[in-house]
């Protein structure tokens, strides 16, 4: 049976008076050969998950990448370019919105920026000065971010699943810990400043 059409996984999340942000991306396979074979969590190679990752056909980074493109462009009307694993860790405080996907596949999605690009997603959806896009605002705009995100690469994935509601960590207290096997990790960068979407597998 196959998944739920996108809109229908998200709309009655939304906080009142915010319209839907549905992102239509062509539906293809998920590959995670190439991150499962340059990835330190390929020490868990052996289970039965990494194996799985492995049947996977087509390219999971690709559209990983894709889907990143396509949700800040129709979102928020921004480029955002694809760049390598930077050498050093960024300084800049980091935030994360987290979507977990359960059901014929487990795992979650992961969309991490700097403190300051989600204030400027908040400010260009919420229709306001960057200088009075407050914290609250800026959490928000990253759960959309993460939702929309999850959204679409769930389509990709085994089904039926479901999306559960995103969670926001804006640098206070402990941070998310990945808890699962690798897929892909893709950083990039928009208007200067740091983005990555991470895509983990979990076992049941």
């Amino acid at each position: 049976m196959p998944a739920a059409p996108w809109p229908n996984l998200t709309e009655s999340r939304r906080p009142a008076g915010r319209r839907s942000h549905s992102v239509g991306l062509e539906v293809g396979n998920a590959d995670a050969t190439n991150a499962l074979a340059s990835d330190p969590w390929d020490r868990r190679a052996g289970t039965p998950v990494a194996a799985q990752a492995r049947d996977m056909t087509g390219g999971l980074t690709e559209r990983v990448q894709q889907t990143v493109e396509t949700v800040w462009a129709t979102l928020l009307g921004l480029a955002v370019q694809r760049k390598p694993a930077p050498a050093q860790p960024d300084e800049r405080p980091a935030w994360a919105g987290t979507v977990r996907i359960s059901g014929a596949w487990d795992g979650e999605v992961r969309v991490t920026c700097s403190a300051e690009l989600a204030h400027r997603a908040a400010a260009i959806m919420f229709a306001v000065d960057r200088a009075a896009a407050n914290v609250a605002q800026a959490e928000d705009a990253l759960r959309e971010l993460a939702n929309v995100t999850g959204g679409n690469l769930m389509e990709v994935l085994p089904g039926p699943s479901q999306l559960s509601m995103p969670s926001v960590w804006n640098g206070e207290g402990t941070a998310p810990h990945a808890n699962g096997l690798l897929l892909s990790r893709l950083h990039f960068e928009c208007q200067g400043e740091p983005l990555s979407v991470v895509v983990l597998r979990t076992e049941k």
